[in-house]
């Protein structure tokens, strides 16, 4: 209800359907970096409203990007997925990048955007700094990677995403490893 997008189920239902269908498709799982250290801050109305800026980013990014081909959910909090032709994902997870570092900006106190950080108190009431929010986005093409199933996808989404998180600042990480077949038919990874 927040984000006004499909959830789970919806999600799981599309990337089942695309997966049947038998073609290529790119899925892009993203997440809020420094969410719960905002939403702490500032409290649960305005984290809401960075939730709805990224699921507008989202929306419209996928229109420019493929448009009706597209599919833009919300898997619940912080994290959201969109799943687009290959031909389009790279583009569209630059542009989501670069409109949501563009729009996250003004949700922070004007002292904070000039800090470029935000001071939170954690559990034994030390502070701690935490730079604005930015984005991370696992990209995973089954043109790279083919699978049989959802649960593949998303275990190499958050493989990525994992990876993504430790780098500073949004950014788009993609899957490097492809099969291919050799003298017999074999795979290899």
């Amino acid at each position: 209800p927040l984000s006004g997008l499909p959830g789970n189920t919806s999600i799981n239902d599309e990337v089942r359907r695309r997966i049947e269908a038998a073609a290529p498709f790119t899925l892009l799982q993203l997440d809020v970096d420094h969410f719960k250290a905002f939403n702490d801050l500032y409290g649960f109305s305005r984290g809401d409203v960075a939730i709805r800026t990224l699921a507008n980013v989202l929306v419209d990014a996928a229109g420019a990007h493929g448009g009706a081909t597209n599919f833009v959910g919300h898997i619940g909090g912080d994290d959201f997925i969109v799943v687009t032709t290959p031909e389009h994902a790279e583009d569209l997870g630059e542009e989501i990048i670069a409109e949501f570092d563009r729009q996250v900006v003004a949700l922070y106190d004007p002292a904070d955007r000039q800090r470029g950080h935000i001071e939170v108190r954690n559990r034994q009431h030390h502070i701690e700094r935490f730079p604005l929010m930015s984005i991370t986005i696992a990209m995973v093409s089954t043109e790279r990677m083919p699978v049989s199933h959802a649960a593949q996808l998303l275990d190499i989404a958050q493989e990525l995403k994992a990876h993504g998180k430790g780098m500073a600042g949004s950014v788009l990480v993609g899957e490097r490893r492809r099969r291919r077949s050799i003298g017999t038919g074999g795979v290899l990874r």
